[in-house]
């Protein structure tokens, strides 16, 4: 699954920030004092007074760091790219991804504690139309330290995916470092050409990750953590393989240690 060139990252250019004025929810709250940018009529409990609403937030017990990315612009602020998919602007989001290969982006921190929510919308599919790879996949990486061949240290993740082999083709799936993990809700249903969110949560002791897309119901699951990984930290990566999505926003909440 993971090719040579997956160990090589290249710093994305970064075009100027957007204004704070904008409003990408759409709840007339500015995304510069928006407590959680990207869902419209959030919550305003932040127990935590850390300035994230406790519905964008990994753990609203313990201050954390919130940063959202919107991709207006094709700004991916100081995420890193890893791989040689394609990435090009598409109006206010940015297109990555490709069908030959996997592609990431990488958000460069130490955390063993993050909330992943990301608005995509998938694009060309390559299993759908009968080409290409046996399988397709979007992914959420935490406490990522590296793409090795042996995958031992690319961390706790998800994959929202398709496998046409299957009755019911649509899957979520979890792996940790290198082990699968049994929990794999199915759905039927396309992955190319559908809009909906990623969010991804990683806790010391529990994984849990959950599609919404339009037209079709929320599908998520979880493990728990192996005691022996608890204390691991890294980074977040976003990949797709033989897929490429049109992303809309990035919204990161973690602790650093």
């Amino acid at each position: 699954m993971w090719s040579a060139g997956c160990d090589q990252v290249f710093q994305l250019e970064r075009p100027p920030t957007p204004p704070v004025s904008e409003d990408d929810d759409g709840d007339g709250v500015m995304n510069g004092e928006d407590p959680c940018p990207h869902i419209a009529g959030e919550s305003r409990t932040d127990v935590d007074q850390d300035g994230i609403s406790a519905d964008c937030d990994v753990d609203d017990a313990v201050p954390s760091i919130g940063r959202y990315v919107s991709i207006r612009g094709g700004d991916t602020e100081d995420l890193v790219r890893a791989g040689d998919g394609i990435y090009r602007i598409d109006g206010d989001g940015i297109l990555l991804g490709s069908v030959q290969n996997m592609t990431s982006l990488i958000l460069p921190i130490d955390s063993g504690t993050v909330l992943v929510d990301l608005g995509v919308t998938t694009m060309d599919n390559a299993i759908e139309d009968g080409e290409g790879a046996s399988y397709v996949e979007l992914g959420v990486f935490s406490v990522h330290r590296a793409f090795t061949p042996d995958h031992e240290m690319r961390g706790d993740n998800c994959f929202v995916g398709r496998d046409n082999a299957m009755p019911e083709p649509g899957y979520l799936e979890f792996n940790e470092d290198n082990d699968w993990i049994p929990t794999r809700p199915r759905f039927r249903g396309p992955i190319g050409g559908m809009t909906g969110v990623v969010r991804h949560v990683r806790t010391p002791n529990r994984v849990t990750c959950r599609w919404s897309a339009e037209g079709m119901e929320d599908v998520a699951a979880g493990f728990d953590v192996d005691p022996v990984l608890r204390a691991t930290t890294g980074k977040v990566a976003i990949t797709t393989d033989h897929l490429r999505v049109r992303l809309d926003y990035a919204w990161f909440s973690y602790q650093e240690r």
